[in-house]
């Protein structure tokens, strides 16, 4: 083994490549299952940022006022 060998396994990226290599392939119902719980986690960030927003224009009218 040389030393770039060694220096490759130093910073785990050997590990994390075979960690990758040993995981199953996902299947079609975990891969929807994922982009449903991503669609979920975006439209409630929308939801809450709409929230912030008006919270956000309450606020200012009050200091304004």
């Amino acid at each position: 083994m040389g030393s770039f060998d060694r220096l490759k396994k130093y910073n785990g990226r050997e590990k994390e490549k075979d960690k990758e290599k040993e995981k199953p392939p996902k299947t079609e119902a975990e891969l929807e299952e994922e982009r449903k719980r991503k669609e979920q986690e975006e439209k409630e960030e929308e939801e809450l940022e709409k929230a912030c927003e008006k919270w956000c224009g309450v606020v200012c009218k009050i200091l304004i006022l």
